[in-house]
């Protein structure tokens, strides 16, 4: 036999393929860790470069439920198109249509009314905080008790701050435009970007799809891919599901807050129910984060309005709480209390607005991961065992 004939040897080339890709894991953790300056700009240069495409895969995200259900109750059902590419075109072009009337609906008439409310408000603020002094020193007289100077002490702190305030939403109210419409132009161009993106990416999901499966396939066993295939359709069910039926029940909730506003005649009625319907996503506090501003603006200009609007808002989030939301969202997480709660602080001390929002479906999947990682664990044990 001759020694010197090389033989490979699978067993020990999978050890050292291995080996490499766990020193190389090892050395990029070590430099993103110890040079991390480097590496976040490095990332918001991506993320800058790459803002398109990445917006361009949130809207197709966003915009692939509202496709699916216009295919499905209306291309196929209503229409009765042969389900094909084309079919899928149509329910796209439809989709955006939907998206982006509804978008210029927003740009020609919501928005401007809201910069005008705001405006117009905070032309108000001062005389809403004589209003407000005013009736503090009123209660002070009814109560003795609070007649200690305290009312004075909270008085003389608060007014040069909220002069300042008006001041300030005044005087920065123009500029303030200025830079929006700067952005905003900024952002077309993005967004035009996006769109082109994400119509390519919907049109072109099933090949994309299917792209990927091979690939997976080429290099994983079939029955890890599949299962991979299960566990990412889940988390999709679980994430779009929850955030889909979260919008629709803060839309319905936001656009009754407007009709029972306008009935009882009270002010600010778009810019306070938009207030209400984007809160109202948040679980649990959002009804409460929502109420405080409207009751406070409200009761600043008048105190029945403020009364009246407190108990408006209680019936209509009893409504919600009660009757709407179990009926929309069920149980779309599956998430106890206690872990709800834990989302959103985590997700509001981190991320802020959006971990507030995003927060209890990402912990969702989480959940749903976790469990199924325990499950196939205790699986093997019990097979173990036997």
């Amino acid at each position: 036999m001759n020694r010197n004939h090389f033989e490979s040897n699978q067993r020990y080339f999978t050890i050292c393929i291995y080996t490499v890709f766990v020193i190389l894991a090892a050395c990029i953790i070590f430099r993103v860790i110890f040079h991390w300056d480097e590496t976040a700009a490095v990332i918001r240069h991506f993320l800058s470069s790459m803002s398109g495409f990445l917006v361009g895969i949130l809207i197709a995200f966003i915009v692939n439920p509202l496709v699916n259900v216009i295919h499905e109750k209306v291309v196929l059902r209503m229409w009765s198109v042969k389900k094909g590419r084309r079919s899928r075109m149509l329910a796209i072009a439809l989709a955006y249509v939907v998206v982006l009337g509804l978008t210029a609906v927003c740009l020609v008439y919501i928005i401007p009314q809201l910069i005008s409310s705001l405006s117009e408000l905070s032309g108000k603020i001062p005389a809403m905080y004589t209003a407000f002094s005013n009736w503090l020193w009123k209660l002070s007289e009814e109560f003795t008790i609070l007649n200690d100077g305290v009312i004075r002490t909270f008085i003389d702190q608060m007014s040069p701050k909220i002069m300042e305030l008006s001041t300030s939403l005044a005087s920065k109210l123009i500029p303030w435009m200025y830079e929006a419409s700067v952005a905003v132009i900024q952002w077309l161009i993005t967004i035009v970007i996006a769109v082109v993106v994400s119509v390519y990416l919907l049109s072109d999901k099933q090949l994309i799809f299917r792209t990927i499966k091979r690939i997976s396939y080429a290099f994983l066993p079939k029955q890890r891919v599949d299962s991979m295939i299960v566990v990412v359709k889940n988390c999709n069910d679980i994430f779009t599901g929850y955030v889909t039926a979260q919008a629709l029940d803060a839309l319905i909730v936001g656009v009754l807050c407007f009709l029972l506003m306008s009935l009882l005649r009270l002010p600010y009625a778009l810019l306070i129910s938009v207030i209400v319907g984007l809160t109202n996503m948040i679980p649990y506090f959002g009804p409460y984060i929502g109420a405080v501003p409207g009751i406070c603006i409200l009761a600043a200009l008048k105190f029945k309005y403020g009364l009246i609007f407190a108990v408006m808002i209680f019936v209509l989030q009893q409504f919600d709480g009660l009757i709407l939301a179990p009926r929309i969202l069920g149980d779309s997480t599956g998430l106890r209390p206690i872990l709800i709660l834990f989302a959103i602080t985590l997700g509001g001390a981190y991320f802020g607005v959006f971990g507030l929002f995003l927060g209890v479906p990402v912990v969702a999947v989480l959940q749903y991961l976790l469990n199924l990682f325990i499950d196939r664990r205790m699986a093997r044990k019990r097979e173990g065992l036997r």
